[in-house]
Protein backbone atom coordinates (compact mmCIF):
# COMPACT_ATOMS: atom_id res chain seq x y z
CA UNK A 1 0.00 0.00 0.00
CA UNK A 2 2.84 2.37 0.86
CA UNK A 3 4.49 1.81 -2.53
CA UNK A 4 1.16 2.43 -4.29
CA UNK A 5 0.71 5.78 -2.55
CA UNK A 6 4.30 6.74 -3.33
CA UNK A 7 3.91 6.04 -7.05
CA UNK A 8 0.25 7.05 -7.36
CA UNK A 9 1.25 10.25 -9.18
CA UNK A 10 2.23 8.08 -12.16
CA UNK A 11 -1.42 7.29 -12.90
CA UNK A 12 -2.58 10.83 -13.78
CA UNK A 13 0.82 11.51 -15.36
CA UNK A 14 0.43 8.49 -17.63
CA UNK A 15 -3.08 9.44 -18.76
CA UNK A 16 -2.17 13.10 -19.25
CA UNK A 17 0.81 12.06 -21.40
CA UNK A 18 -1.32 9.66 -23.46
CA UNK A 19 -4.13 12.18 -23.98
CA UNK A 20 -1.60 14.86 -24.89
CA UNK A 21 -0.80 12.95 -28.10
CA UNK A 22 -4.05 14.38 -29.49
CA UNK A 23 -2.13 17.66 -29.83
CA UNK A 24 -0.26 16.02 -32.71
CA UNK A 25 -3.15 13.94 -34.07
CA UNK A 26 -5.58 16.88 -34.16
CA UNK A 27 -2.90 19.41 -35.15
CA UNK A 28 -3.21 21.64 -32.10
CA UNK A 29 -1.11 24.84 -32.02
CA UNK A 30 2.64 24.35 -31.66
CA UNK A 31 2.89 25.25 -27.93
CA UNK A 32 0.68 22.26 -27.07
CA UNK A 33 2.89 19.97 -29.09
CA UNK A 34 5.85 21.22 -27.06
CA UNK A 35 3.86 20.51 -23.93
CA UNK A 36 2.96 17.02 -25.13
CA UNK A 37 6.67 16.29 -25.65
CA UNK A 38 7.29 17.65 -22.15
CA UNK A 39 4.73 15.25 -20.66
CA UNK A 40 5.93 12.24 -22.65
CA UNK A 41 9.55 12.95 -21.72
CA UNK A 42 8.56 13.39 -18.07
CA UNK A 43 6.82 10.01 -18.10
CA UNK A 44 9.81 8.30 -19.74
CA UNK A 45 12.21 9.84 -17.21
CA UNK A 46 10.03 8.80 -14.28
CA UNK A 47 9.73 5.21 -15.52
CA UNK A 48 13.44 4.98 -16.32
CA UNK A 49 14.39 6.37 -12.89
CA UNK A 50 12.12 3.87 -11.13
CA UNK A 51 13.41 0.93 -13.16
CA UNK A 52 16.97 2.04 -12.47
CA UNK A 53 16.32 1.97 -8.74
CA UNK A 54 14.48 -1.36 -8.91
CA UNK A 55 17.33 -3.23 -10.59
CA UNK A 56 18.37 -1.69 -13.89
CA UNK A 57 21.42 -0.27 -12.12
CA UNK A 58 22.88 -3.76 -11.83
CA UNK A 59 22.99 -5.98 -14.89
CA UNK A 60 25.40 -8.42 -16.51
CA UNK A 61 27.08 -5.47 -18.24
CA UNK A 62 27.33 -2.84 -15.47
CA UNK A 63 27.05 -2.39 -11.74
CA UNK A 64 26.20 1.09 -10.46
CA UNK A 65 24.61 2.70 -7.44
CA UNK A 66 20.84 2.48 -7.01
CA UNK A 67 20.68 6.28 -6.74
CA UNK A 68 18.61 7.69 -9.59
CA UNK A 69 19.15 11.36 -8.85
CA UNK A 70 21.52 11.68 -11.81
CA UNK A 71 18.63 10.77 -14.13
CA UNK A 72 16.28 13.42 -12.77
CA UNK A 73 19.06 16.02 -12.67
CA UNK A 74 20.24 15.29 -16.22
CA UNK A 75 16.81 15.73 -17.83
CA UNK A 76 15.72 18.66 -15.66
CA UNK A 77 16.97 21.47 -17.97
CA UNK A 78 15.47 19.92 -21.13
CA UNK A 79 12.08 19.33 -19.50
CA UNK A 80 11.88 22.90 -18.23
CA UNK A 81 12.96 24.33 -21.57
CA UNK A 82 10.01 22.50 -23.15
CA UNK A 83 7.71 23.84 -20.43
CA UNK A 84 8.95 27.39 -20.96
CA UNK A 85 8.62 26.92 -24.72
CA UNK A 86 4.94 26.19 -24.14
CA UNK A 87 4.47 29.38 -22.12
CA UNK A 88 6.47 31.35 -24.66
CA UNK A 89 3.94 30.28 -27.26
CA UNK A 90 0.83 31.30 -25.30
CA UNK A 91 2.07 34.49 -23.60
CA UNK A 92 0.93 37.59 -25.45
CA UNK A 93 3.31 40.12 -23.87
CA UNK A 94 6.14 40.84 -26.39
CA UNK A 95 8.73 41.93 -23.82
CA UNK A 96 8.17 38.82 -21.73
CA UNK A 97 8.55 36.59 -24.79
CA UNK A 98 11.79 38.37 -25.68
CA UNK A 99 13.09 38.00 -22.11
CA UNK A 100 12.31 34.26 -22.16
CA UNK A 101 14.38 33.83 -25.33
CA UNK A 102 17.20 35.83 -23.76
CA UNK A 103 17.46 33.71 -20.58
CA UNK A 104 17.32 30.30 -22.32
CA UNK A 105 21.05 30.03 -23.11
CA UNK A 106 22.31 31.35 -19.71
CA UNK A 107 19.92 28.96 -17.99
CA UNK A 108 21.31 25.96 -19.90
CA UNK A 109 24.89 27.01 -19.15
CA UNK A 110 24.14 27.43 -15.44
CA UNK A 111 22.32 24.07 -15.28
CA UNK A 112 25.25 22.28 -16.95
CA UNK A 113 27.80 23.89 -14.60
CA UNK A 114 25.67 22.99 -11.59
CA UNK A 115 25.22 19.41 -12.79
CA UNK A 116 28.89 18.67 -13.45
CA UNK A 117 30.79 20.92 -11.02
CA UNK A 118 28.72 22.48 -8.20
CA UNK A 119 26.09 20.11 -6.82
CA UNK A 120 27.15 17.20 -9.09
CA UNK A 121 24.82 14.53 -10.56
CA UNK A 122 24.24 12.54 -7.35
CA UNK A 123 22.85 15.38 -5.21
CA UNK A 124 19.47 17.04 -5.51
CA UNK A 125 20.04 19.91 -7.95
CA UNK A 126 18.26 22.44 -5.76
CA UNK A 127 19.96 25.42 -7.42
CA UNK A 128 18.69 24.37 -10.84
CA UNK A 129 15.25 23.52 -9.47
CA UNK A 130 14.97 26.91 -7.75
CA UNK A 131 15.94 28.62 -10.99
CA UNK A 132 13.47 26.52 -13.00
CA UNK A 133 10.61 27.06 -10.55
CA UNK A 134 11.22 30.80 -10.36
CA UNK A 135 11.23 31.16 -14.15
CA UNK A 136 8.11 29.00 -14.41
CA UNK A 137 6.21 31.02 -11.79
CA UNK A 138 7.15 34.25 -13.56
CA UNK A 139 5.93 32.77 -16.85
CA UNK A 140 2.66 31.78 -15.18
CA UNK A 141 2.19 35.32 -13.85
CA UNK A 142 2.95 36.79 -17.27
CA UNK A 143 0.34 34.55 -18.87
CA UNK A 144 -2.19 35.51 -16.19
CA UNK A 145 -1.73 39.26 -16.60
CA UNK A 146 -1.58 38.97 -20.37
CA UNK A 147 -4.85 37.03 -20.36
CA UNK A 148 -6.54 39.65 -18.17
CA UNK A 149 -5.66 42.28 -20.77
CA UNK A 150 -7.47 40.32 -23.46
CA UNK A 151 -10.76 41.66 -24.73
CA UNK A 152 -12.60 38.35 -25.13
CA UNK A 153 -11.92 36.00 -22.23
CA UNK A 154 -14.72 33.57 -23.03
CA UNK A 155 -15.28 30.56 -20.78
CA UNK A 156 -11.80 30.07 -19.37
CA UNK A 157 -12.90 26.96 -17.49
CA UNK A 158 -12.83 25.13 -20.82
CA UNK A 159 -9.46 26.53 -21.85
CA UNK A 160 -6.56 24.08 -22.10
CA UNK A 161 -4.07 26.89 -21.39
CA UNK A 162 -5.75 27.80 -18.12
CA UNK A 163 -5.72 24.24 -16.78
CA UNK A 164 -2.04 23.83 -17.64
CA UNK A 165 -1.32 27.24 -16.10
CA UNK A 166 -3.25 26.37 -12.92
CA UNK A 167 -1.56 23.02 -12.30
CA UNK A 168 1.89 24.41 -13.07
CA UNK A 169 1.49 27.43 -10.81
CA UNK A 170 0.09 25.44 -7.88
CA UNK A 171 2.89 22.89 -8.00
CA UNK A 172 5.83 25.25 -8.39
CA UNK A 173 4.56 27.87 -5.96
CA UNK A 174 3.90 25.12 -3.41
CA UNK A 175 7.23 23.30 -3.75
CA UNK A 176 9.59 26.23 -4.24
CA UNK A 177 9.96 26.85 -0.45
CA UNK A 178 10.98 23.20 0.03
CA UNK A 179 13.88 23.47 -2.38
CA UNK A 180 14.95 26.89 -1.11
CA UNK A 181 15.33 25.49 2.42
CA UNK A 182 16.07 21.90 1.36
CA UNK A 183 19.59 21.59 2.80
CA UNK A 184 18.55 23.28 6.06
CA UNK A 185 15.48 21.07 6.51
CA UNK A 186 17.39 17.87 5.77
CA UNK A 187 20.10 18.88 8.25
CA UNK A 188 18.07 20.43 11.08
CA UNK A 189 14.43 19.31 10.68
CA UNK A 190 14.40 16.03 8.83
CA UNK A 191 10.83 15.19 9.89
CA UNK A 192 9.63 18.50 8.42
CA UNK A 193 11.38 17.68 5.16
CA UNK A 194 9.63 14.30 5.01
CA UNK A 195 6.27 15.97 5.66
CA UNK A 196 6.94 18.44 2.86
CA UNK A 197 7.73 15.58 0.49
CA UNK A 198 4.19 14.30 1.08
CA UNK A 199 2.90 17.76 0.16
CA UNK A 200 5.09 17.58 -2.95
CA UNK A 201 3.51 14.25 -3.91
CA UNK A 202 -0.01 15.64 -3.42
CA UNK A 203 0.77 18.74 -5.51
CA UNK A 204 2.30 16.50 -8.17
CA UNK A 205 -0.96 14.56 -8.43
CA UNK A 206 -3.01 17.77 -8.61
CA UNK A 207 -0.73 19.12 -11.32
CA UNK A 208 -0.98 15.94 -13.41
CA UNK A 209 -4.78 15.93 -13.04
CA UNK A 210 -4.86 19.54 -14.26
CA UNK A 211 -2.77 18.53 -17.26
CA UNK A 212 -5.14 15.66 -17.99
CA UNK A 213 -8.16 17.98 -17.84
CA UNK A 214 -6.40 20.41 -20.16
CA UNK A 215 -6.27 17.84 -22.95
CA UNK A 216 -9.94 17.06 -22.48
CA UNK A 217 -10.62 20.70 -23.38
CA UNK A 218 -9.61 22.73 -26.40
CA UNK A 219 -7.01 25.49 -26.85
CA UNK A 220 -8.46 28.94 -26.19
CA UNK A 221 -6.21 31.08 -28.36
CA UNK A 222 -4.59 29.13 -31.22
CA UNK A 223 -1.46 30.64 -32.73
Amino acid sequence: MEYFLYYMYLIPLFFSAVFSIKAFVQKWPRPFRYFSIFLLLTLVVEVFAILWKWGLCKTAYWNYSTSNLWIYNAFLPLRYLLLLAFFHGIITLPRVRQAMRFVAAPFLIFAAINYFFIQTPHRVSTYTIICCSTLTILACLAFFFGTLRGKDLGDMRKSSEVWIWLGTLLYHAGTLPLFIFFDYLIREHYSWALAYFHINDALNIIMSLSYLISFLCRPYSPK
